[in-house]
């Protein structure tokens, strides 16, 4: 019993602030288009208002299209009254010009678009903010290019961001023809001002290395956690899973990998943060020592 009241007890005093703060609950008198856009998040918020996206594909599906559906954004802005100020549709764009993610940066939604440059292989990357009104600007913000082998394929850019919140990191995945792949990403600041970018190859096929984790830090130094299914000489051996960090500090456009356990230590899933107090990299999970009885 003594164990029990030692972990719950704490949860208890933060939930009661919580439920003393709370005086009403406000609901919107506009309906939400959960028809054509049945995934919904809150992506973020400024002082005033805050923005819900839809989609009708998981947003947290990379891929742009599913069986007969092609992915559809919606951003909707609601005051704090829970009044829609207004709401856009946002078109997915073409080869020429895709819009790759969205996200809310320094309280205003900021589209990512690409392009490919003609007869090059080099794919501009570029940002739309949308003004106090859901309007796109005619001129959008050079970010960067990404320079990938012709023989290449190239996944959906994602968006990650920085503990709290000044830095961004805009992510492309280089799948190459050999099975192995390339990192790539800007990152830019609440400015959506391009700060750095980085390169680096995962030398693993691809079919057996997965991506678990990102993570970038308020210096802008870019950490990837992945997972590879490997199997030892020995045939009699199990698959086990080699976790692996590969860290970009800033200042360096490649990053060094390392090693997180070995075939004796078996991981059951991990987790990576940043300890910013101590500027330390944490890892967290449950592992099973195969060495021991």
């Amino acid at each position: 019993m003594s164990v029990q009241h030692r972990i719950f007890y704490p949860f208890l005093l933060l939930l009661i602030p919580l439920f003393a703060a709370s005086q009403k609950v406000i609901y919107s008198k506009q309906e939400i288009d959960a028809y054509n856009y049945d995934y919904i998040k809150i992506a973020g918020y400024n002082d005033n208002e805050f923005f819900l996206f839809q989609s009708n594909l998981p947003f947290e599906n990379d891929r742009d299209r599913i069986g007969f559906k092609s992915r559809k954004y919606q951003v909707t802005c609601y005051n704090n009254n829970l009044t829609v100020k207004w709401s856009k549709k946002i078109n997915p764009g073409n080869e020429n010009e895709k819009t790759e993610t969205m996200a809310v940066i320094n309280g205003k939604v900021v589209l990512i678009k690409s392009a490919f440059a003609d007869k090059e292989n080099k794919l501009n990357v570029f940002a739309s903010v949308l003004d106090d009104n859901g309007k796109e600007p005619e001129t959008a913000i050079p970010l960067g290019s990404i320079v990938f082998d012709k023989t290449s394929n190239l996944d959906k850019i994602k968006i990650i961001a920085s503990q709290r919140n000044n830095l961004f990191g805009i992510i492309q995945n280089e799948k190459k023809q050999n099975g192995m792949q390339k990192l790539h990403c800007i990152v830019i600041n609440t400015e959506i001002q391009p700060v750095r970018q980085l390169q680096f190859d995962v030398p693993y096929p691809e079919k057996n290395f997965s991506y678990e984790n990102w993570l970038l830090t308020e210096a802008g130094d870019f950490i990837l956690e992945g997972s590879f299914y490997s199997k030892e000489n020995n045939e009699k051996r199990k698959r086990w899973d080699a976790y692996k960090l590969f860290v970009s500090l800033n200042g360096n456009e490649g990053a060094v990998e390392y090693a997180v356990n070995r075939s004796e230590v078996e991981l059951n899933g991990s987790a990576i943060a940043y300890d910013i107090t101590n500027k330390q990299l944490v890892l967290a999970g449950f592992y099973n020592d195969k060495t021991t009885n």
